[in-house]
């Protein structure tokens, strides 16, 4: 469906993109940024060299005299831009180019072009809330346990050839030496016990599979997610129930709402944090104090 606007917006881009993306990624990257010079908008891209390098770009150019900040990539680089951006500072556009796009689901984004262009163009920021694990904010969830060790067996290389399918092949190779420790997870000062821990901020994951149903970008407060068994035969019975939208049927899964979260283990344990690898435990979670300006699609 083509979109019509009503005018040109003369809105300053910054887009900042992750260059390792593959060729079709780079192509649809290319097409969003001609519709958007199309819409009236002056564009600037910047590539990405390194970790770190989106948020010390976006930090860069919060002063720099532009409208919109835009994150081109996975949610793992859309982390590493709203990182670099505060409030009262331009807001976080969107380009979806990675293997999940859960943001851009959230708020109803999706991946078309011109919708996305659209967005960036003639969306209205709002603000979204956000978590901080440590000095670092985070958009979607953070995961401990098996679902982080399987994020981080996964390399650029592998989601670059693989897509989605890295996950998997990550999964399976984790399900023969994964040895399901433990966790302490205290949940707004209640301590629980359970063998994988995910936090959410989003009520999707690893895509369009609902992990928890009334968490959200607006929601003041996590969906902590508790998977109290271990093992590879519970591992399958929690990936059929997540396909199937019923997580929250399992008694050995508790969703519990919270705004403060730690989680430890005796020994180090590794963590995810919006679908990157972001170390290992211990770890403690608030709801942050500044949210992030976001630009949603306009209706």
């Amino acid at each position: 469906m083509t979109m019509t606007s009503p005018r040109a917006t003369g809105r300053k881009v910054l887009v900042i993109h992750n260059p390792t993306s593959g060729w079709r990624r780079v192509g649809r990257l290319r097409s969003v940024i001609d519709r958007l010079r199309a819409l009236g908008c002056d564009v600037d891209v910047r590539p990405t060299v390194c970790a770190g390098d989106a948020t010390r770009l976006a930090r860069e150019a919060v002063d720099g005299g532009y409208d919109v900040i835009v994150a081109a990539g996975g949610d793992g680089t859309i982390n590493e831009v709203a990182n670099g951006l505060r409030a009262g500072g331009p807001p976080l556009g969107v380009i979806p180019l990675g293997t999940a796009n859960i943001l851009a689901w959230e708020i109803g984004l999706g991946r078309g072009i011109e919708r996305v262009a659209h967005t960036i163009a003639f969306g209205e920021p709002r603000p979204v809330v956000v978590g901080r694990i440590g000095e670092r904010k985070f958009l979607l969830m953070v995961g401990v346990g098996y679902d982080g060790a399987v994020v981080a067996a996964v390399s650029a290389a592998l989601k670059r050839r693989l897509g989605k399918g890295a996950y998997v092949v990550a999964g399976v190779a984790q399900m023969a030496r994964y040895r399901w420790p433990t966790l302490k997870v205290t949940v707004d000062g209640v301590e629980q016990a359970c063998a994988m821990a995910i936090v959410a901020k989003a009520h999707y994951y690893a895509g369009r599979f609902v992990l928890a149903e009334d968490a959200g970008p607006e929601e003041p407060l996590f969906r902590v997610c508790l998977f109290k068994r271990g093992g590879v035969w519970n591992l399958m019975r929690y990936g059929v129930a997540l396909l199937l939208g019923r997580l929250d049927k399992l008694d050995d899964v508790a969703i519990i709402t919270a705004r403060e979260v730690a989680i430890a283990h005796p020994t180090a344990i590794p963590v995810q944090a919006d679908g990157e690898c972001l170390g290992v435990t211990p770890v403690s979670l608030t709801i942050a104090d500044e949210g992030v300006p976001l630009l949603w699609p306009v209706r």
